[in-house]
């Protein structure tokens, strides 16, 4: 989700998937603060055809599996490549009892012999605390796994992170790369983090970031710093104010320019009574002034949850959007799809995009019908187990559960169209809840196999 406190760029706007790696478990969701624990079995993602102005499949996440806690621990991910879906990696995941995670395994899956092959693992180790103290990352070598590098982490006795160390194996023995050193005042607040280079028997400054706070902790400033040899020399800083919530209501940047410090860009923030972000307003220093560059607008439902992002652009005589983000929950708040657009200057054209679809174990009630402004027709029916499906809009997914709930037919599309056939057989006799899934969300009708 978009943070009220992150730094915004032009070119990264808006965080989406296609930001991070197709391996990474950070596409998962949390589960639903709902009562009933519902957990993924499936994600797709899609990107978006400038060609053919469509939605076009690229990676899907499946075999999604978990431990007695519900935590996962194993899940294929797959891309589409020339009309048809391969094998791509595979991820196990083990966890202690007290729900850390020991290690990940990384599998790629080999063509030639039908089976997965080890390649990389990360392995955590922790303290009597509970801490993480250190991560090895090695990856497997002729069938035998090597080591690549290790981050060790030390803290003080109020579990403040004191440092990071990175060290590189070189087939031999450990070497120092880098070091990250924290301090913090008796708030706990943070201080400072500089970042050293080991060269050849020492350490070598090389960048630092210095804070200061309130007395409610509250993040006032923030410099940016590099080594000149000598000194730590400014580059960027930011001050920050808050309101009587203690909410950040502006922040202001400067940058080092010859001997001076010189205004750069500026964010004003506003919330919803809900205390929820509500709008950003960026500008740029234009030398003279502050101008008016981007503009973000985000809305939630009754849940909190963050529904739509849209970032509009100013481009001399009016706003234009250029990225938006709209995500989509069932009635349960679990999140079923999102998609991010990225579109032209004139905010007319979608440039690219990507779209994610989640999908769900467990039940559902064959007696809930979604209104989402989303209708459909089923025929025949009554029917005896085939019938044709028709929407206003193109079908992503369709799912069949029965009357208990249990989910008997799941297909998802590769290529989306607004009418499909179903068929499945040796299925009872009985009412069941046909629900489709599209751009608008989720929508459910009744029908009758006989």
């Amino acid at each position: 989700m978009i943070s009220i406190a992150q730094d915004f760029s032009p070119k990264s706007l808006i965080k989406y998937p296609a930001e991070s790696s197709a391996k990474s478990i950070e596409y998962f969701p949390p589960n639903s603060l709902s009562s009933e624990v519902t957990l993924n079995d499936s994600i797709y993602f899609w990107v978006w055809d400038t060609i053919n102005l469509a939605w076009s499949p690229s990676v899907k996440i499946t075999d999604m599996e978990y431990n007695d806690e519900q935590e996962l621990k194993l899940y294929t991910i797959s891309l589409w490549e020339g009309g048809q879906w391969n094998k791509r990696n595979r991820h196990a995941l083990q966890f202690d009892d007290d729900h850390k995670l020991l290690f990940e395994l990384e599998q790629v899956w080999s063509e030639s012999t039908g089976e997965w092959i080890n390649v990389y693992k990360t392995s955590n180790a922790y303290d009597a605390n509970d801490r993480l103290i250190r991560t090895t990352y090695q990856w497997n070598l002729v069938g035998e796994w090597q080591n690549i590098s290790r981050n060790t982490f030390t803290y003080d006795a109020s579990d403040n992170l004191l440092s990071s160390l990175l060290e590189r194996y070189n087939f031999a023995a450990w070497e120092n790369e880098s070091l990250i050193t924290y301090t913090y005042d008796s708030e706990h607040n943070i201080l400072s983090s500089v970042l050293q280079r080991w060269e050849e028997t020492q350490w070598i400054n090389e960048s630092a970031e210095f804070y200061t706070h309130d007395a409610a902790g509250n993040l006032l400033t923030t410099q940016y710093n590099i080594w000149n040899g000598q000194d730590w020399q400014g580059q960027l800083q930011y001050f920050q104010s808050f309101n009587d919530e203690d909410q950040l209501v502006l922040k202001t940047g400067q940058q080092w320019i010859d001997t001076t410090w010189v205004n750069y860009d500026q964010f004003a923030y506003t919330y919803t009574a809900e205390n929820l972000p509500a709008t950003e307003f960026v500008e740029t220093w234009d030398g003279a002034d502050w101008a008016d560059t981007y503009f973000y607008t985000y809305a939630y439902n009754d849940n909190r949850d963050e529904t739509h992002v849209l970032v509009e652009r100013w481009n001399g005589l009016d706003w234009v959007r250029q990225e938006e983000k709209v995500l989509n929950y069932d009635q349960d708040y679990k999140l079923l799809w999102e998609t991010y657009k990225y579109f032209q200057a004139d905010g007319s054209v979608i440039m690219f995009g990507d779209s994610v679809n989640y999908y769900f174990q467990g039940t559902t009630s064959i007696d809930h019908v979604d209104n989402l402004n989303l209708s459909f027709s089923v025929f025949p029916n009554p029917t005896n187990g085939k019938f044709i499906i028709n929407a206003d809009v193109p079908i992503y997914s369709i799912a069949v559960f029965d009357q208990l709930g249990k989910r008997v037919y799941l297909e998802t599309r590769t290529t989306m169209t607004n009418q499909l056939e179903v068929e499945f057989s040796a299925i009872p006799c009985g009412p069941y809840c046909v629900s489709i899934q599209t751009e608008k969300g989720i929508s459910t009708q009744m029908v009758i196999v006989q």
